[in-house]
């Protein structure tokens, strides 16, 4: 028992924390299957893909969507005339076939590995290749001043793209396909 007034010796232990995260929730749904798909062939996170695809179709995940200068950009990753053309992008494509086929060739192209994260991947989409990272690459801007460093706080964990990708995977009824 300890009394008032008695001294007390205590052992000074070490902690340690470990930096956890959960599991996004996925429903079955094709759309959603076929991130996962892609997601496992290129060694990377569903929801970091999602992420990146959300921020390039301005949170809607319309795989049919025109956007970029001049409005020449197309589909999920906001595919250009020539990259079209050399990944087998058509207009026509479900999502689930643009995903696991031109959005995958695309990525490991342009140097998307095992473990990477969403500024790897977007890297990749906004500037052409993943090496931009060792030269301006984090900061290179596309036509709207989007960088991979500004974009970086929407993609990553608790950002509203990465919180959108993680609706769009699970189905939760957040998301609201936008027009």
């Amino acid at each position: 028992n300890i009394q008032v007034g008695d001294n007390l010796i205590l052992k000074e232990t070490e902690t340690k924390t470990t930096k956890t995260t959960a599991t996004p929730t996925i429903t079955q749904s094709s759309k959603q299957q076929s991130i996962v798909t892609a997601a496992n062939e290129l060694g990377i996170k569903p929801e970091d893909l999602a992420s990146v695809i959300s921020q390039e179709t301005m949170g809607t995940f319309n795989h049919q969507i025109k956007g970029g200068e001049g409005g020449n950009y197309k589909g999920l990753i906001q595919f250009g005339i020539p990259e079209r053309k050399k990944y087998g992008y058509k207009d026509d494509m479900t999502f689930e076939e643009q995903v696991t086929g031109p959005v995958v060739r695309y990525l490991k192209d342009r140097g998307v590995k095992p473990g990477h994260g969403v500024k790897e991947i977007y890297a990749a989409i906004l500037t052409g290749n993943v090496s931009t990272l060792q030269s301006d690459g984090l900061t290179r801007t596309d036509s709207f001043g989007t960088s991979v460093e500004s974009a970086l706080p929407e993609l990553s964990q608790g950002g509203s793209h990465y919180n959108n990708a993680l609706d769009f995977l699970a189905e939760q009824g957040k998301f609201q396909q936008k027009s």
